[in-house]
């Protein structure tokens, strides 16, 4: 008899350490076995009760917010099984990483639209100069130096779109300053 009194306790120690926080179940007044149905009813019954607009107890909106959670837990089946199989921290867990994901996720998409956007804008300096370069080269039968080019679009183009472009293309086709070989 003893010995199943111990086995009994250890059992409850170890059920209440992997579920160690609040059993949503009983804040609903359910058993495990409660249907999807059963847990709207006794939410909806015990929400009346506790709406803090109808109860002045000072402990209804914390009653309410309690409710509301283990609603939210036990009403959702993807929660719920998480909640039966983990307690209440193996949910908060989860959520924790869906969120992560959600940002991280999110942090990604910003990063690739800023660099679309950054490409589409130096590729409208890249016209630009090209531009520039075709007309130079029009009046005075001889492509620019880096050094023009940089004088005559040095205000309309950005430093960083005029070094990446002079490092890429213009060091390619253009001769470097005092090159006499043009």
């Amino acid at each position: 008899m003893d010995l199943l009194f111990l086995y009994l306790l250890a059992c409850a120690l170890c059920f209440s350490t992997v579920f160690g926080g609040k059993d949503y179940y009983k804040v609903l007044g359910l058993t495990r076995k409660a249907t999807s149905a059963e847990i709207k009813k006794a939410y909806r019954k015990l929400s009346l009760k506790y709406h803090p607009d109808k109860n002045s107890s000072p402990d209804a909106a914390d009653k309410f917010a309690e409710l509301s959670v283990a609603y939210d837990t036990l009403s959702d089946p993807e929660k719920r099984k998480m909640y039966n199989q983990g307690g209440e921290e193996a949910v908060k867990q989860a959520v924790l990483e869906k969120e992560k994901i959600k940002k991280h996720s999110q942090k990604k998409e910003t990063a690739f639209k800023l660099k679309e956007q950054t490409d589409t804008l130096y590729n409208l300096s890249k016209e630009k100069i090209e531009k520039h370069i075709d007309a130079y080269e029009d009046m005075f039968d001889r492509k620019p130096l880096a050094d023009e080019i940089i004088e005559n679009l040095g205000d309309e183009i950005s430093d960083e779109h005029m070094t990446r472009f002079l490092e890429t293309y213009v060091t390619d086709t253009i001769p470097p300053k005092g090159d006499n070989n043009v």
